[in-house]
Formats: structure tokens, C-alpha cells, sequence
């Protein structure tokens, strides 16, 4: 049994130092149970950065780790304006927002933290 959890253990960890950042959606659509991200949490593998997201706990957190971070909430936006300008480093201006555009005919994200702006086109 150990050496099972071992495996999903290593899976988990797999997949968020691919990603940078991995959801517990992903980690049931994977067939895993998200009762490991709470143990790799609690022995400091991995860190809960929001609602149901979780990041390496010595992972490289650089300035676009918010951007990875809203793409994984709203993975039907897309990054626009002042904040793509600053992630491809044209102009100088740096937003204290993510902005997201989000099609109509998308459902609009329930939660809005208090960094990111959507945009409805």
C-alpha cells in the first residue's frame, strides 16, 4: 500500500513541476485522488496558493507566476492588454491587475480575485 501511495505521491509532483502549477481537477481527471495534495502540503512538497491550486513549495516563483496562475482558474481566457504587453516586456508600464478576455459564450468566472479584471468580447 505504501509503495502505491509512493506512486501517486511521485505523480502528483510530476505533474506540478511540469506545470508550475496544477489544479485538483487535474489531479482527479488524472484518476488520482486530491487527498494527496493535502499530504504533500502537509509535509512541504507543495503549497495551496488559492482555491483548489497547489505550486512547488520550493518551486521558481517568478513575476509571471500569477499569469499561470489565472490561466489555470480561467483556462478559457485568454491574457490581454497591459498584461501581455508586460509578460512580452513592451512598454514600461506594469499592471497591478490580470487582465483576461473571455468570450460570451463562456461561462464568466464565478470567483474574481482582486488582481484580475475580465474582459467579456
Amino acid at each position: 500500500m505504501k509503495a502505491a501511495s509512493n506512486n501517486t505521491e511521485n505523480a502528483i509532483m510530476k505533474m506540478a513541476r511540469k506545470n508550475g502549477v496544477v489544479r485538483a481537477r487535474e489531479i482527479r481527471e488524472a484518476g488520482l485522488h486530491p487527498e494527496y495534495l493535502r499530504k504533500l502540503c502537509k509535509t512541504g512538497q507543495l503549497i495551496r496558493t488559492g482555491r483548489g491550486l497547489y505550486s512547488l513549495a520550493d518551486g521558481d516563483f517568478t513575476e509571471h507566476h500569477s499569469l499561470a496562475e489565472a490561466c489555470k482558474r480561467v483556462p478559457h481566457g485568454i491574457i490581454c492588454l497591459l498584461s501581455a504587453l508586460s509578460y512580452h516586456e513592451i512598454g514600461t508600464q506594469n499592471p497591478y491587475q490580470t487582465w483576461m478576455a473571455i468570450d460570451r459564450a463562456m461561462r464568466k468566472p464565478k470567483i474574481m480575485q482582486p488582481y484580475m479584471e475580465a474582459i467579456v468580447s
